[in-house]
């Protein structure tokens, strides 16, 4: 097994319909996120033989999310301007994908929950934005 780079972690929107042969890469993202969240059902049942013994745990899996953060220099070519755009009108990111080296694709549709731009005085613009899975995600694995 090899390390991935960590810079191949990234979020890209399709550049042809319906399904992509290519990919265009949301630019001057810097840092990445991404994460898979299970929601855990916990319930306790009672011992039916022996009332007098504690109740047991049982825990199972419920609803699951994912979402991918990143921030970075603001580039202001098309696709940077579509994280931002589809914050500010609150549309859907529909068929973009999350590109996880090593590892394989979470494809679908995302809402963007937080952008922000930032910047000081002598530096670039940048900007920072998390997207949360708004559907049924697809994965296929390297």
């Amino acid at each position: 097994m090899s390390t991935q780079l960590g810079r191949l972690l990234i979020i890209q929107r399709p550049s042809g319909q319906p399904a992509p042969d290519d990919w265009e890469n949301v630019c001057g993202i810097n840092t990445t996120n991404f994460r898979l969240l299970n929601d855990i059902i916990e319930s306790k049942r009672a011992n039916c033989t022996d009332r007098g013994q504690p109740p047991i745990r049982v825990r199972k899996y419920g609803g699951k999310d994912v979402n991918f953060s990143g921030s970075g220099i603001f580039d202001d070519d098309a696709a940077g301007k579509l994280l931002a755009d589809a914050a500010v009108n609150q549309t859907v990111l529909t068929g973009y994908r999350v590109f996880v080296p090593g590892y394989g694709d979470f494809i679908g549709d995302w809402l963007v929950s937080n952008f922000e731009f930032s910047g000081d005085l002598d530096n670039d613009m940048n900007f920072s934005a998390e997207v949360q899975a708004s559907g049924e995600i697809a994965y296929t694995a390297v």
